[in-house]
């Protein structure tokens, strides 16, 4: 069949239902409106994802350097707002330094950041299989796979810490940074002035 025959089949049994006053325009019009808000949100997504890129790139790499050399860390600008320089702690667990990362910590009483994910695969029918609980898993040999992770928030509180009592405790296991992917990374923040200040040197 051919597309104007297609199009001549659809709006016959269009004419012909029982939605009376509907037109094959109608159904037309809108489905081209969806086609284009599609379009606009796929758009709107890209856009997105440029603007956030190019927002870390002033906020964490340009205004950051241009305040650092001027020696500054606070300063109110035109317009009565205010800049400030902080410095904000990350922390992060690769793939390749997970496991060693999570005996560091259980070796040090850390465990508990730990959390423990079971994933087992269940195919149609199974609900009463799915019930099982974990002891049972074994015995009814189901594949499944087991993962260990640690909570992005929770490290970088856990890590945040740690230094903050390696500095009190000289006693207390140093963090090894690498292993946690630790590093301290300077930020920006722009907000409203209320007081006008001069500019905070370092």
């Amino acid at each position: 069949m051919t597309l104007q025959e297609q199009m001549a089949a659809d709006a016959a049994e269009l004419a012909t239902s029982q939605q009376t006053g509907i037109s094959l325009d109608d159904v037309t019009n809108l489905a081209n409106k969806q086609v284009q808000l599609e379009e606009a949100v796929t758009n709107a997504e890209e856009g997105l994802d440029v603007a956030k890129e190019a927002l870390r790139c002033v906020s964490e790499r340009d205004l950051p350097a241009l305040l650092t050399r001027a020696g500054l860390t606070d300063i109110g600008i035109i317009g009565g707002k205010r800049v400030t320089l902080n410095e904000d702690l990350y922390a992060s667990v690769s793939a390749d330094r997970r496991d060693a990362a999570h005996k560091w910590l259980r070796d040090n009483k850390q465990g508990d950041l730990i959390k423990n994910q079971i994933i087992v695969e269940f195919g149609r029918e199974e609900d009463d299989v799915c019930r099982m609980v974990t002891e049972f898993l074994m015995k009814a040999k189901l594949p499944f796979d087991r993962k260990e992770a640690v909570n992005p928030a929770s490290l970088k509180a856990f890590v945040k810490e740690w230094l903050d009592r390696e500095s009190e405790d000289p006693d207390l296991t140093p963090l090894p940074r690498e292993l946690f992917g630790v590093f301290v990374k300077q930020v920006t923040k722009v907000g409203n002035s209320k007081k006008t200040k001069k500019g905070k040197r370092k």
